[in-house]
């Protein structure tokens, strides 16, 4: 009985080749892109699913409110937190301490590498499941300068020889010894190639740790991560010590600051985290849900393709249906017989989606900014997903047909007397709903290039064309610091070159967040947090601030590399000075002494970040000792040759390191990188969801020419012309896709107004964004509709009245 439901079904399918192929086309689309999508998912939802004990590891973060009310969520906590928590809670099985700092290079073969490198204590491989490939978890890490390198550092560093045991001189002269190696899975929001132990930090600072330790409550520069003991509740261990630092430091609420601790489970860190991660990458669970939710969308338009067409062509199969009722086919054999169409079309379809998904996964990587890998798709867990989306959506876009087709009356059916007045009824619908989701997607897609426009466009207040940094941050301190002067001269000596300035900072680039200070004249209850920039006498003028009161740096005036401070209006408002005049001459203190002074100046406010985020109170000193990156501005077209000029001041300055640079504005195009890439993405997506709704109205306009052949020709011989009957045949569609674009308005609107929200500067979505919107959705189904109208008002009227 299968084989026969197979074979009827070729056959059925081959005798109407068009729209079969218009089906699996359609289906085809869908297909693909959900398979792109999912692999996207997945790849998404697969972060630090290899630890072994997951589900117990969390980290501690800290929610900082500040005496201004405002909320600053960090990923470090204090140096006491761990200890205090694994000595005084029972919950807690184990913590891990983590550091970024120090950074030191690593001396091989008279060059100097920087790696990425982390500091970790002995819990490390107790708690998270990195697979060691050699050496010993529970020793790797319990010595001073003890290092474990990933597969690729040891590969880089010994070649084919066993690292373990081997030695590495980092810095100038510090001896470290590889304990172990390990393998870093890609798939780890903790990524790093060299995994130095804490105890180095212990060791290099003699009295540090033991100080920190102790009372370094808000010096939020380690993190912690915990393992909970089985059965431990991490709802109730997130209420005990939610208030931990208050009840421990009375140094933070004297400075008007409240600290709470926070639990993060490890699954949530990379996709679902507010803090973001300083040990490897993070992600944005928004996407993967809007994603989602266009795979499930463009998915949907593909089954409504096939439903409109099938119900469509109901009335060519109700003969067949009649005919095989008469000989005794029971409704659920008639049923099956199209439900075996639905799917054989939808496993053509899902063998051309794999080919189209494989061919355009290099693109899709591109657009996405990931390096998924195709053959993810066949492991049994894949399969098994691609099987049973096979049946469904066989089974969702053969339902209807399956069963209107299956309840014909064999009587009525073979005396031609049917009535389809209810499958016209849903076919608009479906056309409605088809273009629900085609102009959302169109409205949505506008509206984010609009704001990424405006985001591109906006003037951010400060000179970042023709302007090459060069970054030695990572170089040696004595020589960037110590001869910064010189360094500056050598690179100001180019005829091309117009200023030069050294600071810890540019641009793009942040400086030290979180710094607090508060007005002499005020409280410490009254601090607020600033963002704190060493710079040097020619930044403000490299980088074409503008100052509104007082003045620049001077080299006249000797005291102001020991207290003068230049300040922006955000600074001004935040320690309640009022105006920048009146900020002239005041002084501020902090507890860490950066930023600490006498304010000299105020510049105009200007985006040290992206349009994402508001403009922070900025404090800028002169602090040779925090210098790291050197902004060279140039004139316009003599890039090259200065880039050239500052590689050959690298080798006479640091000629063991690698030449680090960037063109600040290349850089600072980077804050929009992730809208560039949603942009790229709605736009892709949107074409293939339009696309595959166009496929499905190209079928039913022929079919609807094709069902009033007699009247056109009528039409024609009475006199009717090109254009009238164009008009007859498209309006109707045109009406559908126009109440679609109507209902798809609000829709889009309040989406993209949630999306907005994220943004510190954004545009208002105006009514020309609809417009655009609205004309292009009706112009793309009118060209539509208009090739095969125009076929049909073309055919000659004779053949048409003979056609029946």
């Amino acid at each position: 009985m299968f084989r026969n439901y197979i074979k009827i079904a070729f056959r059925n399918l081959r005798r109407s080749k068009g729209y079969t192929l218009i089906n699996i086309g359609g289906l085809a689309l869908g297909l693909a892109a959900c398979i792109l999508i999912g692999l996207y998912v997945q790849n998404e939802l697969s972060y630090d699913d290899f630890h072994e004990k997951g589900e117990r590891i969390y980290r501690i973060g800290s929610n900082i409110t500040t005496p201004n009310g405002s909320l600053l969520k960090g990923s470090g906590v204090g140096w006491p937190v761990g200890r205090t928590l694994e000595r005084e809670y029972p919950a807690v099985k184990e913590v891990v301490y983590l550091r970024t700092y120090p950074r030191f290079s690593v001396k091989h073969n008279n060059r100097r590498f920087f790696e990425d490198m982390i500091y970790a204590d002995d819990s490390f491989f107790k708690v998270f499941s990195f697979p060691l490939l050699d050496g010993h978890a529970g020793t790797a890490l319990e010595r001073p300068y003890s290092l474990v390198l990933t597969q690729e550092m040891a590969q880089k560093y010994f070649g084919n020889k066993r690292a373990v045991g081997k030695s590495l001189i980092m810095g100038d002269s510090l001896t470290f010894t590889v304990t172990a190696v390990v393998k870093v899975p890609e798939h780890s929001h903790i990524q790093f190639d060299i995994l130095a132990s804490f105890e180095t930090i212990c060791a290099l600072y003699t009295g540090m740790c033991e100080e920190n330790f102790s009372s370094e409550w808000f010096d939020l520069n380690v993190f912690n991560y915990v393992l909970l003991k089985k059965g431990a509740s991490a709802k109730a261990l997130r209420s005990e010590i939610s208030n931990l630092v208050m009840k421990r430091s009375e140094g933070i609420e004297e400075l008007g600051y409240t600290l709470k601790l926070q639990l993060e489970p490890l699954q949530q860190l990379y996709l679902n985290s507010s803090r973001g991660n300083s040990l490897g990458p993070d992600g944005n669970i928004t996407y993967v849900y809007l994603l989602s939710v266009i795979a499930v969308f463009i998915l949907l338009i593909a089954c409504v393709n096939f439903m409109n067409l099938a119900t469509a062509r109901s009335m060519r199969r109700a003969t067949e249906v009649g005919v095989r009722k008469a000989v005794g086919a029971e409704r659920r054999q008639v049923a099956v017989q199209f439900l075996s169409e639905a799917v054989l079309v939808t496993f053509g379809a899902l063998i051309a989606g794999l080919i189209l998904a494989r061919l355009t996964m290099p693109l899709f990587n591109e657009l996405a900014g990931r390096t998924l890998a195709f053959n993810t798709l066949w492991s049994l867990e894949a399969i098994a997903v691609l099987f049973a989306g096979l049946v469904l959506v066989g089974m969702i876009a053969g339902s209807y047909p399956a069963l209107v087709l299956s309840r014909f009356e064999t009587a009525r059916t073979l005396r031609g007397v049917l009535t389809t007045a209810g499958g016209r009824r849903l076919r608009k619908s479906l056309v409605i709903a088809q273009f629900i989701i085609s102009s959302a997607l169109i409205i949505c897609t506008l509206v984010v290039l609009q704001q990424l426009d405006y985001m591109q466009s906006q003037d951010v207040g400060f000179q970042k064309e023709n302007i090459l940094v060069v970054d030695a941050r990572r170089t040696d301190w004595d020589t960037r610091v110590g001869r910064y002067k010189t360094i500056k001269q050598e690179l100001a000596r180019h005829p091309a070159v117009i200023s030069v300035s050294a600071s810890n900072a540019v641009p793009g680039r942040t400086g030290w967040n979180g710094q607090v200070a508060h007005a002499a004249d005020a409280s410490p209850e009254e601090s607020i947090s600033t963002h704190y920039m060493a710079i040097d006498h020619d930044y403000v003028e490299t980088f074409g601030l503008n100052i509104i009161a007082g003045r620049d740096f001077s080299k006249q005036f000797a005291t102001d590399i020991d207290t003068a401070l230049i300040i922006n209006e955000v600074s001004v408002e935040a320690f309640g000075w009022g105006t920048p005049e009146n900020a002239i001459g005041k002084s501020i203190l902090s507890p860490s002494r950066s930023p600490e002074g006498l304010v000299i100046g105020v510049v105009e406010n200007y985006h040290h970040k992206g349009l994402q985020e508001h403009i922070d109170p900025l404090v800028m000193d002169i602090n040779p000792d925090a210098f790291g990156v050197f902004a060279v501005r140039f004139e316009n077209g003599r890039a090259s040759e200065v880039l050239e000029h500052a590689r050959e001041m690298w080798r006479q300055f640091f000629p063991d390191y690698s030449f680090e640079y960037f063109f600040l504005d290349q850089d600072f195009a980077q804050e929009y990188a992730s809208e560039h890439r949603l942009a790229r993405i709605f736009g892709l997506f949107t074409g293939i969801a339009i696309l595959i709704a166009c496929l499905g109205l190209l079928g039913l306009a022929a079919f609807t020419a094709e069902r009033r052949t007699k009247e056109i020709g009528i039409r024609k011989a009475m006199g009717a012309g090109v254009p009238g009957i164009v008009g007859l045949l498209s309006k109707d569609f045109l009406k559908l896709v126009l109440i679609g674009f109507v209902i798809a308005m609000p829709i889009a609107w309040y989406f993209m107004q949630q999306w907005l929200q994220d943004f510190a500067y954004r545009i208002d979505i105006g009514v020309g964004v609809f417009l655009l919107a609205g004309v292009l959705a009706l112009l793309i189904a009118l060209v539509t509709i208009s090739w095969q109208s125009i076929r049909a008002a073309l055919a000659n009227p004779v053949d048409s009245l003979r056609s029946e």
